[in-house]
């Protein structure tokens, strides 16, 4: 229909084929300069009349053809494609009206997808702890509503980098054109200033995005809180929990924003849901520290938490931790001198057996968070190892390869071992089967045996260790009592060990190894008074109870996660699938997979999304621990978020719109995506510019060959 628009070039062509030829006359001067004067305005009214007809044709043209305009759409694309990113981090649980940051995000993302075109595909992902795909290129616009409606918040705390660079490679690996990207967030710094995995920040990954489209917007669905309250931690004095012994548990509470001075807030301490103690807090300070003290009274696992209140932010109020108390933890020796039927015991074991659990005074404080149990090292198969807190090796000869395996397994899994020297030990076999040229267990290559006579041998220096498990003989000097007169060189060329306790003349007495998850300890003296008379003593006792709590290290460890970090445990029995239960009581089941040992078996968990409890549904010796708790991470629950100025300055040199809260997301989309019919448009303008030409060609005595009069 547009070639109609040739069609107005038919007035000019009929001007130039009838325009009335010029006559030479004979006419007096005065009369000629009046007619020229007078042919001048014609000729400048024709000129008029002329381009409006022109104009005239070309309206009447255009209207016929029907144009349309498409609202922000490149090119003629008859199938949108949406992309929709939610960002799911735990800064978007934040109150906003009766509903949250996330769920405002859900809900106009849903009504904004019913005014898409029909035949729009949607994809929509949320970036939590991990990426979850919601739909993807779903034609039917109100299954997608429907799906997206029913997401709920995370807890994760990925940024949202991550999520802008799993959006870039969909549309490439879909090989999409003219995608329109909406990105919801509530805008938080941390989300939105941290660095992905490929090590870029949220400009760099969009100006990425960029190249595969232009069409990104970013929608504001933040809040403004006035001050949130954050527990940062809470952890015990002492990770080596027993029955009965006081254990102190230190809780960080944090204030972001401006809180008013006047805040009344308070946090309450729960051992398995009772309410055990209370503080109280107030505004005057941004952080603040607590302290509640408690017993024990029985063996178990115990819930411990903590939660604040005095804001409107509460998904980061609450901290837990979850710990299993012995009555005692339990401490393996192998002694190649026990008998095989575990009642026959050197004395020289006697005496490290008693170091580790002293005798108990009735109605005195356990002295004590130990309990050992000798047995021959041919027994060692008999023994499930993993329930035990720490392995003690006396000197010995007649090592396997087997039980070597055994031990670097309970190591590397992450246990505690102790390995003494002595006349019994048979160097070869520990440098073949626990140093293993510096990728085992053992801290340090042994060489030859070294003695000195009593009176010059060096003894160790107690309070000169900077070693953690020194601290409670730092006040104590060395002795020469305790003076090793027998012990082993080391190959000092070889192994990355640390010195834990030096002698006097500076060679080491004791050497530590970071090895897997476990720690390796190595005493260069005898369990005896064959090579020293350490074990009579008095630091020796307390010695040996802080190396012991130094390698236990943090046995709960593995059942306190953060979300986003992976559960992995040992599976015991079977390799049928595992139940697990999430905090809000949705159910998984898991497939144990093979672990790094041949035959071993592993379960894996990465969707640690929720805060909370969770729990395997099996059977007593499946799992060395059933239950696991998930905290919130504490970075999230700075709410301090950027403005529309500060993305501006962030995302420089990225193309993107910015939808504020304010604006109707449904009338922009209905808007951006609608097509708008010029017809009537130019057929008012036609009935303008008729009445116009009219009206002149009246004035001018033009119209129909009519003269003026």
């Amino acid at each position: 229909m547009l070639i109609a628009l040739l069609g107005a070039t038919l007035p000019i062509i009929i001007e130039i084929l009838f325009r009335r030829r010029k006559k030479q006359v004979i006419l007096p001067t005065l009369k000629l300069l009046l007619k020229s004067q007078e042919q001048q305005k014609v000729k400048k009214q024709d000129l008029i009349l002329l381009i409006l007809r022109t104009i005239l044709l070309a309206i009447l043209a255009m209207a016929l053809s029907r144009p349309l305009i498409r609202h922000g759409v490149v090119g003629d694309v008859s199938q949108r494609s949406v992309i929709i990113l939610f960002d799911g981090t735990a800064s978007t649980n934040q109150q906003i009206g009766v509903t949250t940051s996330f769920g405002l995000g859900t809900k106009k993302a849903s009504s904004m997808i019913k005014e898409l075109p029909e035949g729009s595909l949607i994809t929509a992902i949320v970036i939590s702890d991990d990426i979850d795909v919601i739909v993807e290129n779903e034609e039917d616009l109100f299954m997608a509503a429907s799906k997206i409606e029913g997401v709920r918040g995370r807890l994760g705390a990925m940024p949202i980098s991550e999520g802008i660079a799993w959006t870039e490679k969909f549309i490439k690996d879909n090989k999409i054109e003219n995608a329109e990207v909406y990105i919801f967030s509530d805008f938080q710094t941390y989300t939105w200033s941290k660095k992905n995995a490929e090590n870029k920040l949220p400009s760099q990954t969009i100006q990425s995005l960029n190249n595969s489209t232009s069409d990104v917007f970013l929608v504001d669905v933040g809040g403004e809180p006035a001050f949130n309250i954050i527990v940062e931690s809470i952890q015990p004095s002492e990770y080596v929990l027993t029955v009965g012994q006081k254990v102190t548990f230190i809780v960080n509470v944090k204030i972001v924003g401006k809180a008013p001075k006047d805040m009344k807030g308070q946090i309450s301490f729960l051992v398995n849901k009772e309410k055990k103690l209370l503080r109280e807090f107030d505004g005057s300070k941004d952080n603040w520290a607590f302290s509640f003290d408690y017993s024990f009274p029985s063996k178990g696992e115990f819930l411990v938490e903590v939660i604040a209140e005095g804001d409107d932010h509460a998904v980061d109020n609450q901290r837990m931790f979850l710990c299993n108390v012995p009555e005692d933890h339990q401490v393996l020796i192998l002694d190649q001198n026990a008998g095989l039927d575990e009642k026959t015991i050197s004395p020289a074991t006697s005496f490290l057996k008693i170091a580790i659990k002293p005798n108990q005074t009735p109605g005195v404080e356990k002295n004590s968070r130990f309990k050992a149990k000798v047995i021959h090292p041919d027994r060692l198969s008999y023994e499930n190892i993993a329930n035990y807190s720490a392995i003690i090796v006396r000197g010995m000869s007649g090592i396997t390869e087997g039980l070597g395996k055994k031990l670097e397994k309970y190591v590397k899994d992450g246990g505690g071992i102790c390995f003494f020297t002595g006349p019994e030990t048979n160097v070869y076999e520990y440098n073949k089967f626990f140093y293993k040229g510096g990728e085992g267990m053992l801290p340090r290559k042994l060489d030859k045996k070294k003695a000195d006579p009593s009176a010059d041998a060096p003894y160790p220096l107690f309070g000169e260790s900077k070693h953690a498990a020194f601290s409670e003989l730092s006040e104590r000097k060395g002795t020469k009592d305790a003076a090793f007169v027998e012990r082993f060189d080391f190959d000092k060329t070889e192994g990355a060990a640390d010195v834990v306790l030096s002698l006097s003349d500076g060679t080491p007495a004791i050497l530590e190894k970071k090895y897997g998850k476990g720690r390796s300890i190595l005493i260069n003296t005898s369990v005896g008074t064959n090579w020293s008379n350490i074990s009579l003593v008095t630091e020796y006792p307390i010695m040996i109870q802080e190396l012991l709590r130094y390698i236990v290290g943090q046995p709960d460890q593995a059942s306190n996660l953060v979300t986003g970090e992976i559960l992995k445990q040992d599976v015991y029995v079977s390799n049928q699938q595992l139940l697990l239960r999430y905090p809000d009581g949705k159910k998984v089941r898991l497939n144990p997979s093979e672990g790094e040992e041949k035959g071993s078996l592993i379960v894996r968990f990465d969707r640690t999304n929720q805060q909370g409890l969770y729990k395997f549904d099996v059977l007593e010796g499946v799992l060395k621990k059933s239950r696991f708790i998930v905290n919130t991470n504490a970075d999230e629950g700075d709410l301090s978020r950027m403005s529309e100025g500060d993305v501006k300055d962030a995302l420089s040199g990225s193309s993107y719109r910015w939808i504020p809260p304010d604006i109707s997301l449904e009338e922009f989309v209905s808007k951006l995506n609608s097509v708008t019919e010029l017809a009537a448009f130019f057929l008012w303008l036609l009935i303008i510019f008729i009445v116009a030409e009219s009206f002149l060609a009246a004035k001018y005595g033009r119209r129909r060959g009519g003269n003026a009069k």
